[in-house]
């Protein structure tokens, strides 16, 4: 499980792995607790939560929600860096 900036092109600028239990996710609300360095360069990101595929190296599961999907990743949100 990753969580991520994702760059315009839907390339992750940073990411970290995170040690929660997916088997203990439930539906609905949820929260995380993570550190995650801020992009260095300028411009507009957005926060992603990804599963990880252990042969290819990229986010290859779906979450069941309503959120938009890029390249695997789940984005939660929008940030921009100035």
């Amino acid at each position: 499980l990753k969580l991520a900036w994702l760059d315009g092109r839907g390339t992750a600028a940073a990411s970290t792995t995170l040690r929660d239990d997916l088997r203990k996710w439930l539906p609905g609300p949820f929260a995380l607790d993570a550190d995650l360095d801020a992009p260095i360069e300028k411009g507009i990101y957005r926060l992603a939560l990804g599963i990880e595929d252990p042969w290819t190296g990229e986010p290859a599961i779906r979450f069941a929600n309503d959120l938009t999907v890029t390249r695997g990743w789940t984005i939660l949100g929008q940030v921009e860096v100035e």
